[in-house]
C-alpha cells in the first residue's frame, strides 16, 4: 500500500472534518496542550544540557512550508563532552538538583550515577567496531504521543553513547514548531527531517534508521516507505491507530458498565472512533510495511500497558508475508524472526500507570535498560544476525544455559506463527 499524501477531499469529508477534527485532536494528540510542570521543567534543563554538549538547531522546513522545531546532535561534536568525567559529574549533580522536586520526571534518571549512561538508565554493551560493515550512521526520531524534544533524554543518548548521531523534531503543532497537527502534515514532517539529513549532512539512505516510538510508527513507516533504503525501527508501535483507540474504549466501558453492556456500547463508541481515526489518521503500518525496502526492526513491550502484543504479531506477519510469501518454510520463519524482531522486558514508557509493575527479576522500566535487548538492538544496526555474539566484548558477562533460555524466551513466548 503506497500513502498517498496529496489526496483531494470531497465536500461532504471537508464538512465531517472540520467538525470531528478537533475531537480527534485532543483524543490522539494531547502534546497539543500545555504540558504538565514536570515536563516542562525537564524541557528547560535538558535544552540547556542539549546546547552545552553541542547540539545544533536546525532549520528544517517542509514542502508545504511548515517551520519545525528541530535539533542535531553529530557524534564528532558530542564525543569530547561525552567522554569528559567532569562534564559529566557537573551536570548528572545540576540536573538533579533542577529536577528533585519533580519525581515523575527523575524516573527517567539514576540521581546517583557516575556517568551518564548510568544516568539516563541506559545499559551499552562495548563494541567492536573494526567489525562494522555498512552501519547505520544516523537516526531520525519520529516522537510519540508527548515525546516532545528535551523531553526523553534518555532517547538522544541511547544513540550517542553507542557512537551515532540523532536528529530529532517536533510534529507541526506540537512545541514550537509551526502549523496544525494532521496524518499527512505529520508524514511530511517525517520525511522532510530524513531528507534533511540526506541533503545537509550527506547521510545516504542506508545509513539512516527512522526510529518512531508509539504514536510516531505511524510517521516512521511512511518515511521508510517514501524515502527508498530508509531502514525502519518500529519500537513499541501499533499496527494500525484505530485499533488503538478500541482497545482504549473496551476497557473504559467494561470498568464502567459491566461486561455486557460495556461490550454493546463499546462496540458503537469503536465503531464511530475506528471510522475517523481511519479516515484522518489511520497510519496504517501492517500495509506499509510490505513496501518497505530497507530493514526493519519490530520491538514491543512485555509489559506494555497501551500497544496489545497483537500490534507486533500483525506487523511481523506482515513482514513475513511480504519477504517469505504466504506459506514460508517454519526454518526461514525463525531466521527472520532472529532478525527482525524483540520482545523486550519493560513497560510502554517511563511514565509507569499505578497498575503496571515493573519486571519482576530486575529495575527494568523501558528496553534502553537492558543490556540484551541492546545488543540485538545493535546487531541489526550492523546488520548481523540479532542473537550474533561475535561484534561485542561484553565485560563481567558470563553465559550459562539459564541465561540463554531466559533470553530465548523474548523471542518465543509470543505467537508469531503465520496461519
Amino acid at each position: 500500500m503506497q500513502v498517498n499524501l496529496n489526496r483531494k477531499t470531497g465536500f461532504i469529508e471537508k464538512f465531517l472534518k472540520k467538525i470531528f477534527h478537533n475531537l480527534i485532536i485532543q483524543m490522539i494528540y494531547p502534546g497539543v496542550a500545555k504540558q504538565p510542570d514536570s515536563v516542562e521543567a525537564m524541557k528547560k534543563t535538558m535544552r540547556e544540557f542539549s546546547i552545552a554538549i553541542g547540539r545544533e538547531e536546525v532549520e528544517l522546513y517542509t514542502t508545504d512550508h511548515i517551520k519545525l522545531e528541530a535539533q542535531y546532535f553529530d557524534i564528532n561534536k558530542c564525543r569530547e563532552n561525552l567522554n569528559n568525567k567532569e562534564f559529566s559529574k557537573k551536570w548528572i549533580q545540576k540536573i538533579t538538583e533542577e529536577l528533585e522536586s519533580y519525581p515523575e520526571a527523575m524516573t527517567r534518571f539514576k540521581p546517583d550515577a557516575e556517568n551518564l549512561a548510568d544516568f539516563f538508565q541506559l545499559k551499552l554493551p562495548e563494541i567492536n567496531y573494526q567489525k562494522n560493515k555498512n552501519p547505520i550512521k544516523v537516526a531520525c526520531f519520529c516522537h510519540g504521543q508527548s515525546g516532545l524534544i528535551n523531553t526523553s533524554p534518555n532517547r538522544v543518548f541511547n544513540y550517542l553513547l553507542k557512537g551515532m548521531s540523532v536528529l530529532e523534531f517536533n510534529y507541526r503543532g506540537f512545541g514550537n514548531s509551526q502549523g496544525f497537527p494532521s496524518y499527512e502534515g505529520t508524514c511530511k514532517d517525517g520525511i522532510a527531517a530524513c531528507n534533511w539529513l540526506i541533503k545537509n549532512k550527506g547521510f545516504e539512505p542506508e545509513e539512516i534508521v527512522a526510529h518512531g516510538i508509539s504514536l510516531g510508527v505511524g510517521v516512521a513507516a511512511v518515511v521508510a516507505q517514501k524515502i527508498p533504503g530508509v531502514n525502519l525501527i518500529i519500537d513499541r508501535g501499533y499496527s494500525k491507530l484505530a485499533w488503538v483507540g478500541y482497545d482504549t474504549i473496551k476497557l473504559l466501558f467494561f470498568l464502567w458498565l459491566g461486561k455486557f453492556w460495556g461490550f454493546l456500547l463499546g462496540f458503537l463508541v469503536f465503531w464511530l472512533v475506528y471510522f475517523f481515526t481511519e479516515l484522518y489518521f489511520s497510519y496504517p503500518v501492517e500495509k506499509i510495511i510490505p513496501t518497505i525496502i530497507g530493514r526493519v526492526l519490530i520491538i514491543h513491550a512485555k509489559h506494555d500497558e497501551r500497544m496489545a502484543q497483537y500490534h507486533a504479531k500483525r506487523n511481523f506477519q506482515a513482514l513475513v508475508k511480504a519477504k517469505l510469501g504466504n506459506k514460508p518454510l517454519k526454518e526461514k520463519v525463525d531466521h527472520l524472526r532472529n532478525s527482525s524482531f524483540i520482545l523486550a522486558p519493560g513497560t510502554h514508557d517511563y511514565f509507569l500507570h499505578k497498575n503496571v509493575p515493573r519486571n519482576k527479576d530486575s529495575d527494568i522500566i523501558v528496553w534502553f535498560s537492558h543490556l540484551e535487548t541492546q545488543k540485538k538492538v545493535m546487531n541489526f544496526y550492523f546488520n548481523r544476525n540479532l542473537d550474533d555474539q561475535q561484534l561485542f566484548q561484553i565485560d563481567n558477562y558470563i553465559e550459562n544455559e539459564n541465561e540463554n533460555e531466559n533470553e530465548n524466551e523474548n523471542n518465543t513466548n509470543l505467537d508469531l506463527s503465520i496461519n
